[in-house]
C-alpha cells in the first residue's frame, strides 16, 4: 500500500532540487539586489540559524497533522518564499526571504524521511532504508545538475530574477506530486530538535572515535564547503558570462556525484586514512588555484580549481560519515548523525560571516587563506592518533 511513497519522494526530491538560480545567485545579489558581500555571507547565516530555530515548532505540526501534511505546507511555503525574494530589491525583502525559505526546509527536513522510512517499514522494506535513502538524495542532486545550467540560460535571456520564477513552478509541481503521497502509520516518534541534539551529543562525547572523528569532519566539511559559495565570485572575477555559470556547477556537482558513487572502492584500494587526506588535499589544491586563476586572470585555471574543490573535496563528507556510523549502535545512529549535520550547520554558519568580510578585503587572500587553514591542519594531524586515522573499532 505504502510502496508507491518510495518512487513518489524520488519524483519530489528531484523536482524540490530543481533550483535553477542556484548557480546565479551571487549576480543576483550583487548585480540586481544591490548588496555587499559581507551581506550576501550575511544571509546564509541568517538562513541557518532560522532553521535550527524552527525545527522545534515545525515538529510540532509533523506529529500533530501528519508528515505528508509537513511535507506539503513546506512545497507549498517555499513557492511563496521564492516569489518573495523577487519581490524588490532590499536586503530586508531577502532577510523576509530567507526566513519563509528556512520555514519551509524546517517543514519539509525530517519529516519526508520520517514518511518514507515508516513507509518502507510497513512494507517489510526496513532493512533497504540506507540503499533508498541514498537514492532520494542522489534525485535531488540529478535536479540540481539539470536545474543549475537551464538557470544560467534564463538568467543570461530573460534577467537574474526569473530563475527565482521557474524555482516556484518546480516547487508547485513538487507540490502536487507530494499530494499523492500517504501518510503510512508512525513506527517510531519522531524526535524534537533540542532531543536530538542533547542526545547526540552525549553520545557524540562518550566515544572517543567519533568525537574525534566528528571534530574532523566538522573542520574540514565547514572550510570545504566555502567554495560552493565562494566559486561564483571566482568566475565573476575572472570575467566568465553568467551563462556558463550553471555549467560550471552542473560539471562540479556531476563529478562529486561520481566520486560518491566510488567511495567505496577507493577506500577499499587506498584506506580510510590516506583517502581522507587525499581528499583534504583536493580542497587545499581546489582553493589555491582559484585563487591563481584570480590573480593571473585565467579562466580556465579558476574553473578546474573549482570542479576539484567542490567535485572531489566536497565529496569526502560522505566519507567521514560513512565511517563516523560504524562506531555508533543502532539505536543511537540516526540521532547522532542529525547532530553532526546540525554541528557542521553551526560552523558553517560561524565561517560564513568570517568569509565574508574576508572577501570584502580580498578575494584572492580569502581563497589562499582557507586553503592554508586546511593546509596547516593536514600537516599538524599527520602524526596525530586521534584525527583521521584507522581508529580500533
Amino acid at each position: 500500500m505504502y510502496q508507491r511513497n518510495q518512487y513518489l519522494m524520488y519524483a519530489v526530491s528531484f523536482l524540490s532540487g530543481l533550483h535553477f538560480f542556484g548557480a546565479v545567485m551571487v549576480p543576483f545579489f550583487a548585480d540586481w539586489g544591490g548588496i555587499g558581500d559581507f551581506q550576501i555571507f550575511m544571509l546564509q547565516t541568517w538562513f541557518i540559524v532560522w532553521s535550527g530555530i524552527l525545527e522545534v515548532p515545525t515538529g510540532a505540526v509533523a506529529d500533530r497533522f501528519g508528515r505528508k501534511f509537513s511535507v506539503c505546507l513546506g512545497l507549498f511555503i517555499s513557492g511563496i518564499g521564492f516569489t518573495v525574494y523577487v519581490s524588490a530589491p532590499s536586503i530586508y525583502v531577502f532577510l523576509l526571504g530567507e526566513f519563509i525559505l528556512a520555514l519551509a526546509l524546517a517543514l519539509i527536513s525530517g519529516a519526508n524521511m520520517a514518511l518514507l522510512s515508516d513507509s518502507l517499514a510497513s512494507n517489510g522494506l526496513a532493512e533497504s532504508r540506507t540503499r533508498i535513502f541514498g537514492r532520494v538524495r542522489a534525485f535531488s542532486l540529478l535536479g540540481m545538475v539539470a536545474g543549475t545550467p537551464l538557470g544560467s540560460l534564463i538568467a543570461a535571456r530573460y534577467g537574474l530574477p526569473i530563475p527565482f520564477y521557474a524555482t516556484t513552478v518546480s516547487s508547485g509541481l513538487a507540490l502536487l506530486v507530494a499530494f499523492w503521497l500517504i501518510e503510512p502509520p508512525v513506527v517510531k516518534k519522531r524526535k524534537t530538535y533540542l532531543e536530538i541534539l542533547s542526545t547526540g551529543l552525549k553520545t557524540v562525547w562518550q566515544i572517543p572515535s567519533v568525537r574525534w572523528l566528528t571534530l574532523d569532519y566538522v573542520i574540514v566539511a565547514a572550510i570545504s564547503f566555502m567554495m560552493v559559495w565562494l566559486y561564483q565570485f571566482v568566475l565573476g572575477d575572472v570575467g566568465i558570462p553568467i551563462v556558463y555559470f550553471g555549467f560550471v556547477h552542473m560539471a562540479s556537482v556531476s563529478l562529486e556525484s561520481l566520486v560518491m558513487h566510488t567511495l567505496g572502492t577507493l577506500e577499499d584500494r587506498l584506506g580510510f586514512r590516506r583517502l581522507a587526506r587525499l581528499f583534504v588535499a583536493a580542497s587545499i589544491v581546489g582553493f589555491t588555484l582559484a585563487a591563481v586563476g584570480v590573480v593571473t586572470q585565467t579562466p580556465w585555471l579558476a574553473i578546474v580549481g573549482i570542479i576539484t574543490g567542490i567535485g572531489i573535496g566536497l565529496a569526502r563528507q560522505d566519507l567521514m560519515v560513512a565511517n563516523i556510523d560504524q562506531y555508533l549502535e543502532s539505536s543511537e545512529r540516526a540521532t547522532s548523525l542529525s547532530t553532526l549535520r546540525l554541528i557542521r550547520n553551526l560552523a558553517v554558519a560561524v565561517l560564513y560571516l568570517v568569509v565574508g568580510a574576508g572577501i570584502e578585503v580580498s578575494l584572492t587572500w580569502t581563497l589562499l587563506g582557507l586553503s592554508a587553514s586546511l593546509l596547516v591542519y593536514l600537516i599538524t594531524t599527520r602524526h596525530s592518533s586521534t584525527f583521521i586515522l584507522d581508529l580500533p573499532k
